[in-house]
Parts: structure tokens; sequence; C-alpha cells
């Protein structure tokens, strides 16, 4: 379990918002899971990502979850998605700078 994040602002229309870090990475299971060029192999990988939220020091309730998946295609193309967002790149783009 993270640490709690206290709720920074909210905006009518738009919600509230933590301003917690949130950072999609899948890792790098290496070439010998996935191949260095086409065709590479295919692969899933996906998990549950539960946020919860209090008042104080109550008791702590869950947020409905939300899955975080990847995906690699034969091509190199490389999905992650979350919340109902994709991002997409190709094995051949420059790195993005995930630190």
């Amino acid at each position: 379990m993270g640490r709690w994040f206290g709720l920074t602002r909210h905006l009518a229309g738009k919600g509230t918002t933590d301003d917690a870090p949130d950072k999609i990475y899948s890792g790098d299971p290496g070439s010998a899971a996935t191949g260095v060029a086409v065709p590479f192999t295919v692969g899933t990988m996906s998990w549950p990502i539960t946020l919860q939220w209090r008042v104080g020091s109550k008791l702590a309730h869950d947020f409905p979850t939300v899955n975080q998946e990847h995906e690699i295609f034969s091509t190199g193309k490389c999905d992650s998605r979350k919340g109902g967002h994709t991002e997409s790149t190709l094995f051949s783009d420059a790195a993005s700078g995930y630190t």
C-alpha cells in the first residue's frame, strides 16, 4: 500500500484531484521473452489498481478498481491502457524518458 495523498484542488465539472504521481511503466521482460526484431513474441500483462479514500484517520473505503494493461504485438507495437485511455509506441521509437 502506498502513502496517503491529500485532495489538493477541485474544479467544478472536472472533479477533485490529489496530484499524486502516476507513471505508467510495464517493465522490461528482456529480449529472451519478447525477441529483438519483427516478429516479436506477442504478450500481455495486466493488474488491478484499487485506490482508497478516507476522511482523517477514519476507515478506508475502496474506489472502483481500474485495470492497467500492457500488450506487445508481433509488429513491435506496444499499447498501455488504463482507465479507458490508451497510449501506443513502436519498438523503434525513441525512449520516452521514463525515470
